[in-house]
């Protein structure tokens, strides 16, 4: 899969609606991505192999206050391992006072508001980096 939705969910119980209504707005670029959902007893080393297992090229993280800190360290990790993966972050957490997060400063892109207007797009931009070669946005 070439685009990653991902998140990492209170309870298994609780799914990311955010995620379903993005992926909905890729247009044609939907079958080639997929949702991929943690929950908060996963660890950081766990979801990045999981998702590295499914050689994305782009993953974005919906981030919440009961997520920041595992998606920081997901993402630290991706970062690692794979650095031009592209990785791009949203959600009520990052959207204000980002900068300060070290989540900001690993990511390629942020999403401020809603993204269901921008993200095929986003995406179609992204992959075309990828296929380039290029890590900078």
């Amino acid at each position: 899969m070439e685009i990653i939705f991902s998140t990492f969910n209170a309870r298994y119980s609780h799914t990311a609606l955010a995620l379903r209504c993005l992926r909905a707005n890729l247009g044609d670029l939907h079958d080639r991505s997929e949702i991929i959902e943690f929950e908060h007893s996963h660890t950081p080393q766990t979801a990045a192999e999981k998702l590295l297992d499914l050689n994305p090229k782009i993953i974005l993280f919906s981030v919440y206050i009961w997520n920041l800190t595992v998606i920081t360290e997901t993402v630290t990790i991706l970062r690692t391992l794979r650095p031009n993966l592209k990785i791009v972050i949203g959600g009520p957490e990052v959207s204000h006072e980002h900068e300060e997060l070290s989540l900001f400063k690993n990511a390629d892109h942020l999403i401020c508001g809603e993204g269901e207007g921008l993200i095929e797009e986003l995406c179609r931009t992204l992959l075309d980096e990828v296929r380039q070669g290029r890590r900078d946005a």
